[in-house]
């Protein structure tokens, strides 16, 4: 049996105590992520694990349903990359740089969106918006 020696400082910046509103959006790796993909649709991303969820929740009102789905996307995705990253540098000890992570979630995102029907005729993809909002990537 191998015992993992895990502290409690966050694994990513190492300048805080790993809670899940610290990993997801105070962590400067974190922060980072989420602000260059946010930013995209949203003039002021959110920079809070609940005000994000509750605003995506409630900008069916404000923004088209194409918008909606992909900042869900962007928030799932988000989440997934940071996990994974903290688990593999618990467990594996390897980590990546914050460009590898943004390329990887850029190639999340895209494959995920890619895998996502046609529209009609009447109006963009998933994949087309998300080229609209990210074309440096």
């Amino acid at each position: 049996m191998v015992l993992l020696n895990v502290t409690d400082q966050c694994v990513l910046c190492s300048s805080a105590v790993e809670m899940h509103h610290h990993l997801f959006f105070e962590c400067s790796v974190s922060s980072a992520l989420w602000l260059s993909f946010a930013s995209g649709i949203l003039p002021n991303p959110l920079a809070d694990l609940h005000a994000a969820a509750a605003w995506i929740a409630a900008s069916r009102r404000t923004l088209c349903s194409k918008q909606v789905t992909l900042l869900k996307l962007f928030f799932q995705s988000i989440i997934y990359i940071i996990w994974r990253e903290r688990n593999f540098r618990i467990f594996t000890s390897v980590s990546s740089s914050t460009s590898d992570l943004h390329h990887a979630l850029d190639r999340l995102l895209r494959d995920r969106l890619l895998s996502v029907p046609a529209p009609p005729p009447a109006g963009p993809s998933l994949l087309q918006l998300y080229f609209a909002f990210y074309r440096s990537f």
